[in-house]
């Protein structure tokens, strides 16, 4: 199976996402609760544009191996994108609890909830712990700039 997948990673790799997702349902066919193919087709449907097929993919590799953080993140970034706000901050939350100080699923968290959720303060919290944790995460100026607003505007005029 291990084999199968590289082969299917390696075509997606390439840009052939017709015999990397064969080969992914191949491996499902054998192993039918596979999480890595699950993920792998997942992130093969991200790449192709799929953004409701790769939700369907990334739901079943966090049911059949929950211990794996990596499973939970990838499934909150597809709900993230497709609008599911409430399960993506599930999917991070559980990816944090599994994975304390993954300073991307709190950037993500902090995106979720300053820019959808209407929770300013939580995705402010979110983002200090981001920044706290990686320094130098993608995006890290851009945050920086919503925080240190956000603070100013905080501070009461004398």
């Amino acid at each position: 199976m291990n084999a199968l997948g590289n082969i299917g990673v390696g075509y997606a790799q390439v840009g052939d996402f017709k015999n990397a997702e064969n080969t992914f349902t191949r491996i499902l066919k054998i192993v039918p609760d596979s999480s890595k193919a699950h993920n792998n087709l997942g992130n093969l449907y991200l790449q192709m544009n799929h953004p409701d097929r790769a939700f369907e993919e990334f739901q079943k590799p966090h049911e059949f191996a929950p211990e794996n953080c990596l499973y939970h993140f990838n499934f909150g970034i597809v709900a993230m994108e497709t609008g599911r706000y409430p399960d993506a901050v599930q999917a991070f939350n559980k990816a944090l609890l599994l994975r304390p100080g993954w300073a991307m699923a709190h950037k993500n968290l902090g995106i979720l909830y300053y820019d959808y959720l209407d929770n300013l303060e939580k995705g402010i919290t979110h983002f200090k712990k981001a920044l706290a944790l990686n320094p130098s995460i993608p995006d890290a100026e851009p945050i920086r700039r919503v925080v240190n607003n956000f603070e100013k505007q905080k501070i009461p005029d004398s």
